[in-house]
């Protein structure tokens, strides 16, 4: 068997920085809108932290309907210069009458917001 030469993992680390805070063009309904590619470790744990508190009542009541709705606000938030709305029926627009989120996913690492959504739900011991 040949011995393969070993990348170190200061070059991985190197690389997967580089693609964190790298933004995309994207040109969305007519408007151009830049898409980070992925977040930083401290941005991730913080898009967490506030889907969790969005989800949850002030008496500390997990509120189920209320995950996907904020993982969506927040994904769009946390991976583009999208300034959401302030009221919660025109968040809900944005949210559930476009296809802004799915824009997004599509062009940001799918995997690391697949590792955003699963750990809200395995926080909250539900399926995602």
């Amino acid at each position: 068997m040949n011995a393969t030469k070993k990348v170190p993992a200061s070059t991985i680390h190197d690389a997967a920085r580089m693609s964190a805070g790298k933004y995309k063009k994207v040109v969305w309904r007519t408007t151009s809108i830049d898409v980070a590619y992925c977040l930083g470790a401290r941005r991730f744990l913080d898009v967490y932290r506030a889907i969790i508190k969005d989800s949850t009542s002030p008496d500390g009541e997990c509120m189920l309907p209320l995950i996907d709705f904020s993982i969506r606000i927040n994904v769009i938030s946390a991976y583009t210069n999208v300034v959401m709305p302030d009221t919660v029926e025109d968040l809900f627009d944005v949210v559930y009458g476009s296809d802004l989120y799915d824009v997004v996913v599509k062009n940001a690492n799918t995997s690391q917001i697949n590792a955003l959504i699963n750990a809200v739900w395995r926080s909250v011991g539900g399926d995602s």
